[in-house]
């Protein structure tokens, strides 16, 4: 993907989306989408420490 340079960089930054979603949730009084968010957040950033390191896309 030309976008990320590696699936580090694209997990942080799906992470990032899902932290600011999540909040934003919160704020209209959406608990249960907030919570998911949340986990999507945690879970793309476990991800990213997954890949951490790795070159490229491989």
């Amino acid at each position: 993907m030309a976008f990320f340079k590696d699936k580090t960089d694209m997990f942080k930054h799906r992470a990032e989306r899902f932290g600011r979603q999540a909040a934003d949730y919160l704020k209209k009084g959406k608990t249960e989408k907030a919570n998911w968010a949340k986990e999507q957040e945690k879970e793309n950033r476990d991800k990213a420490e997954k890949y951490k390191g790795q070159k490229g896309w491989k």
